[in-house]
């Protein structure tokens, strides 16, 4: 199950999650759509590892930024 941490991503919590094996990172404030696109993508990365779609996903997620 893929799992993100919406939280305004300091570095800190970027490098704790990426060792506890966080999947994705949304910065505060965000853009509902960014959300909804983020976890798209992360479900197809899912369905992608257990073969259910075609390759061709993103390998990792990086830090979305806040958008205004």
């Amino acid at each position: 199950m893929p799992v993100a941490i919406i939280s305004a991503c300091t570095q800190y919590e970027v490098d704790n999650g990426r060792a506890a094996g966080v999947d994705a990172f949304l910065a505060k404030p965000f853009d509902p759509a960014a959300m909804v696109d983020l976890v798209r993508r992360l479900m197809a990365r899912a369905a992608e590892a257990a073969g259910a779609v075609a390759p061709g996903g993103a390998e990792s997620e990086s830090v979305v930024g806040p958008t205004g």
